[in-house]
């Protein structure tokens, strides 16, 4: 009869050993559910940015060989010039979109919350080339699970025009 009882766990071995299991199976949920948060904001992170350095990629290489910048004043957000060819551009922001003249060149999952232009050196006797700092924040909004949240990024740039006088 004494082996009987030797064989088995007691009521409170069995307590502690289940609640010890449920408190890691616990704590590596909540850190996999964490990890998958962050790895959804860095893919949004980097879809931003990647979208974001296109546009910007996009307007300093027809700015660098443009000129004429903004002949008649230009509004906060928007710029106009006249390209090497001769094309008149337009860049402005327009219901979270870059527009170029009227085709839109963001990525459709990204809103362009804020785009800015500085102007300096654009006047005709101060002997300068024209150099324009393009300051733009992009954001991916979530649409997944709660918790996680809409990813900004910023980006800044300057460009000198190489021919001002087109």
């Amino acid at each position: 009869m004494k082996n009987f009882f030797k064989k088995g766990f007691t009521t409170i071995e069995l307590l502690v050993s289940m609640t010890l299991f449920v408190t890691i199976v616990s704590i590596a949920t909540v850190s996999f559910i964490t990890a998958m948060k962050s790895q959804r904001q860095l893919v949004s992170l980097m879809a931003a940015t990647d979208s974001a350095s296109l546009s910007i990629e996009q307007m300093v290489k027809e700015i660098r060989s443009g000129g004429n910048f903004c002949p008649n004043s230009c509004v906060s957000g928007e710029i106009i010039f006249t390209t090497w060819q001769g094309e008149i551009v337009t860049y402005r922001l327009e219901s979270g979109r870059l527009i170029r003249n009227s085709r839109s060149i963001t990525a459709d999952n990204v809103s362009i919350e804020r785009l800015n232009f500085i102007i300096s050196g654009n006047q005709p006797d101060d002997s300068y080339p024209p150099r324009i700092t393009i300051i733009l924040r992009a954001a991916v909004p979530q649409t997944g699970p709660i918790g996680v949240r809409e990813v900004y990024t910023d980006l800044q740039t300057t460009v000198s025009a190489r021919n001002p006088e087109i």
